[in-house]
């Protein structure tokens, strides 16, 4: 006897998803006068997140950020950052 069409879904319910983290942020902000440069701003931040579906094997992920954002004049912002995300602890499996 062939399954019923529920018996295929039940298999393939969706599981639940739990995450938290956190991060924290660090910017010192430099006036400047010169020229059109008004504003010079490095920073830095890290941040950690973990998560989970359940019946898998949780991941949890670090990342740090830096960045530079430079103020000209009175209207022009211009921002760069590098990421560095290193391998995530705990490994996407399937179910436990």
């Amino acid at each position: 006897m062939a399954p019923s069409p529920t018996t295929a879904v039940d298999s393939c319910s969706p599981s639940e998803f739990h995450g938290r983290g956190f991060y924290g942020q660090l910017a010192y902000a430099i006036a400047l006068d010169v020229g059109p440069l008004r504003k010079v701003t490095p920073y830095a931040r890290y941040e950690q997140r973990h998560a989970w579906f359940e019946g898998f094997t949780p991941i949890t992920v670090d990342r740090v950020t830096g960045g530079l954002r430079v103020e000209l004049w009175d209207s022009v912002i211009v921002k760069g950052r590098a990421a560095r995300q290193p391998r995530a602890r705990g490994r996407a499996q399937g179910r436990q």
